[in-house]
């Protein structure tokens, strides 16, 4: 998984969506308890390995969260959409056979005005 975490930070290096969250406000796994908004954080949600005849592959699940104000969260959620519905990304070792949105949630927390976008990302990717 590493290759592939490396290769969505490199998308987002230099992004729209890097240049919003401040260029070093997205994390893999947690944001730190000192984060402050806006930030973003990716996580793997699930890894299927997938064979067939001639290929090797896997199938993965990968959440992003971004977390801002009304309305600077619809803006990250519209930075997030454009870089990563489907995509062209450089996983080194495997070649992506798609990268799709499968769904997203806007969240908010009722004990701050911070608002919370989630969305899965289901890639596909087979073994170079």
């Amino acid at each position: 998984m590493k290759a592939v975490f490396e290769a969505i930070t490199a998308k987002v290096s230099g992004s729209s969506l890097a240049t919003i969250l401040s260029g070093d406000s997205f994390f893999l796994n947690e944001a730190p308890s000192s984060a402050t908004a806006p930030y973003g954080v990716y996580q793997l949600i699930s890894v299927i390995p997938t064979f067939t005849f001639d290929t090797n592959g896997e199938e993965i699940l990968i959440q992003f969260s971004v977390y801002a104000e009304h309305p600077q969260i619809l803006d990250l959620f519209e930075d997030l959409k454009t870089l990563f519905d489907n995509c062209k990304l450089s996983i080194t070792g495997y070649r992506l056979v798609v990268m799709e949105r499968e769904f997203s949630r806007l969240i908010s927390d009722p004990d701050t005005s911070l608002k919370h976008y989630m969305t899965q990302y289901r890639l596909l990717i087979e073994k170079e």
